[in-house]
């Protein structure tokens, strides 16, 4: 069984403080969410719970009951995480459903009082086309619930135009495909995913998808590869550069695509989530508990991070400050950063946290000096 391989993780993780109900963007935890967790077992739930994990969404829905789709939030709430609810818009309005509004609504009317409800999810990368009949699902839903809207958009023409059609924003890019490393175009969310920071409403909560899949589970697109023996899962450094580089545009979470799609049943998706996934969901919750309200970044500049093709930020706590720094780059090189005339403080006393191993780097007069980076590395610092 899955379960049996996992080492035991720290019981403070089944603690996290949720709202009551609905996502609470002022009060709740840092969002780790993963897409379709399933199959939904006690011992799957388990693992996700102590694996650092407070979000789940499922897909289960089209060829089951609507007492069988809505069972996820009652396992959620026994292992204190929350749902964000899919209610099937995405596949009501790309069929032409006509009576669209109100099978959605009847999956709202049913789970509206649950307290594991966390979000309404109410589309998957919707067309342009699509748009009015997601406000018009957003504004029905206003009508009878307080919990707060989601959906997510892949990188296409005018994918901004999605902007203020949910309550919370989120954005997917999948770049690791069938690419030896440190070949990855992994620039390819960084652009994304800080272009769509750039570009959010005020007061949005914004969140990326990460990729937690290899290219298999797509085929439509996989099949033009070259090569197809290539296709992989994210390695750590990838994975690591993802999550942090994200957390620098100050994100509300980061959801992963998917439980599903790694495919622990397999030896190698098994493998994958034990030596890879499971460890960075466990540092990124480390991380972000330790950083207090982490996406309120102290510092971080769009402008700087393109000209030196870095992803920067710091955050200034009562405890001590923390620097994330992430080679926006598949090529080994040294840094030196002037940092002058920016929100950045002028020096620091840096001291690896976490994974960071020590790296000759110096914080003074404004400058920020490293002495090599790897491909794509990531390097996390308690500040004084």
């Amino acid at each position: 069984m899955i379960g049996k391989v996992f080492l035991s993780a720290a019981a403070a993780l089944l603690g996290t403080n949720l709202a009551a109900a609905g996502f609470d963007a002022a009060q709740d935890p840092f969002v780790i969410g993963m897409y379709s967790a399933d199959p939904q077992t006690d011992e799957v739930f388990k693992m996700l719970s102590e694996s650092g994990v407070n979000y789940v969404h499922t897909y289960y829905k089209y060829k089951h009951t609507r007492e069988e789709r809505l069972a996820i939030l009652d396992l959620a709430e026994k292992y204190r995480m929350k749902v964000m609810l899919d209610i099937g818009g995405t596949r009501q309005l790309k069929t032409g459903n006509e009576n669209y509004l109100a099978d959605v609504m009847a999956e709202v009317e049913a789970a509206k009082a649950h307290p594991a409800l966390g979000m309404w999810y109410l589309c998957d990368e919707p067309k342009t086309e699509h748009l009015p009949k997601v406000a018009e699902i957003r504004k029905e839903i206003g009508k009878v619930s307080a919990v707060p809207t989601s959906l997510v958009i892949h990188w296409r023409e005018k994918w901004e135009n999605t902007r203020g059609y949910s309550d919370i924003w989120m954005v997917d890019v999948y770049p690791v495909r069938g690419q030896d490393f440190p070949d990855t175009p992994l620039q390819h969310f960084t652009t994304f995913v800080r272009g769509a920071a750039k570009s959010k409403r005020p007061g949005t909560p914004f969140i990326p998808v990460l990729q937690a899949c290899d290219f298999t589970c797509f085929p439509d697109q996989a099949r033009n590869l070259e090569d197809k023996s290539k296709l992989r899962y994210p390695n750590l450094a990838e994975m690591r550069f993802m999550a942090y580089s994200a957390l620098t545009y100050g994100i509300r979470g980061m959801f992963f695509y998917s439980l599903y799609h790694s495919h622990l049943e397999k030896p190698s998706g098994l493998a994958w989530w034990r030596d890879t996934l499971r460890p960075l969901l466990l540092e990124i919750r480390e991380f972000t508990d330790a950083v207090p309200r982490v996406w309120d970044v102290t510092a971080c500049d769009f402008a700087l991070d393109k000209k030196y093709d870095i992803n920067l930020g710091y955050w200034d706590r009562p405890g001590g400050g923390f620097l994330v720094l992430t080679n926006n780059s598949g090529v080994a090189r040294k840094l030196a950063v002037d940092l002058k005339g920016t929100a950045f403080p002028e020096s620091g006393e840096l001291t690896p946290y976490g994974f960071t191993a020590p790296h000759r780097i110096q914080w003074r007069a404004g400058n920020l000096e490293v002495d090599e980076l790897g491909p794509w590395e990531t390097v996390v610092y308690r500040v004084k």
